[in-house]
């Protein structure tokens, strides 16, 4: 039930000219004012709960915008009356009420993308807002992520990052994978990085038959240059000041080693994650020997904190 003050329109009209008071003006459905002039800067309208299952209820929002441009105050906005149309699907589809930014609990019965709208008449206009959309999920998409093959990409080498979605799992048929920020051809996408000291974190959207929707976030992957390193150990014992989170320093062993050892300091606590799947954790001073490998060539190295690192290693 709707509370107090705020009723039903099973039809809305248009503001009439003759009428003395803008905030009780009656108004048109938004499928009726296509001479309603939208709110630009006067603010945002969006529901409060989004994503929700079929079956559940959200409600909406207007945000006003105090420094809109149209020179409309917040007493202005309140002594508006609202016009909210949710859509035919919706239960209820319609609401008025004046000073209506919030609206009451909105139910949907069925699945997809649910739009909304709301309109208000002030200063001599009719003011109107589409709404950013609802998803309504129907049968649920769960357990889906979104991995890439290596934390890390040379552009020396191609600098092509791929990333695939794994684990989806939903009763009703997967139908898309939608990607931002890359391109995707379904479970999987790639991506060309031109130069080093970039990032990227894509995201996918999975889709199914019931027109749910699970939007994934994917791995981050950052990008270097072996042939132009910004950090290097040529020779054992060599220093170099690190940052905080990832680098890549490039190690200047090379041929049959028998021991690679990685030393680095920090004024904190630190833990340090190598590209060689090691894991070293020690107060202020980590050392830890570690695949050999991790002394030939680029060295992701992961630190919790900015630390002085050396290396060292010896031949057979």
């Amino acid at each position: 039930m709707l509370s107090s003050g705020v009723k039903i329109d099973s039809t809305l009209l248009r503001p009439q000219s003759s009428s003395s008071s803008e905030t009780s003006a009656p108004m048109s459905s938004s499928s009726d004012s296509n001479d309603a002039e939208d709110m630009a800067d006067l603010g945002t309208c969006a529901p409060v709960e989004n994503p929700i299952s079929r079956g559940d209820s959200t409600s909406w929002k207007f945000s006003f915008n105090t420094a809109n441009t149209a020179g409309i105050g917040s007493k202005d906005i309140l002594k508006s009356k609202f016009f909210w149309n949710f859509g035919v699907e919706a239960i209820p589809s319609k609401e008025s009420a004046v000073g209506k930014l919030n609206t009451s609990a909105v139910t949907y019965v069925m699945s997809g993308v649910e739009n909304a709208s709301v309109e208000f008449f002030l200063n001599g206009k009719l003011w109107k807002k589409q709404c950013a959309p609802l998803q309504v999920n129907g049968s649920p998409i769960t357990g889906c992520k979104c991995t890439s093959s290596a934390a890390t990409v040379d552009v020396a080498k191609g600098g092509v990052a791929t990333w695939s979605v794994t684990g989806c799992s939903s009763e009703e048929a997967i139908a898309s994978y939608s990607w931002t920020g890359i391109s995707g051809d379904g479970e999987s996408a790639s991506y060309t990085f031109s130069e080093k000291g970039m990032t990227v974190k894509p995201g996918v959207t999975v889709a199914n038959d019931d027109k749910s929707v699970d939007v994934v976030e994917c791995d981050e992957v950052m990008s270097y240059d072996s042939s132009s390193p910004d950090y290097a150990i040529a020779e054992p014992l060599d220093h170099v000041d690190l940052p905080a989170g990832l680098s890549v320093v490039m190690m200047g062993g090379s041929g049959d080693l028998s021991m690679c050892q990685i030393e680095c300091t920090a004024q904190e606590l630190l833990t340090i994650s190598l590209g060689t799947g090691d894991t070293l954790i020690s107060n202020y001073v980590v050392l830890g020997l570690i695949d050999v490998e991790g002394c030939k060539g680029p060295l992701e190295i992961t630190l919790s904190a900015p630390a002085t690192c050396t290396a060292s290693w010896s031949k057979d």
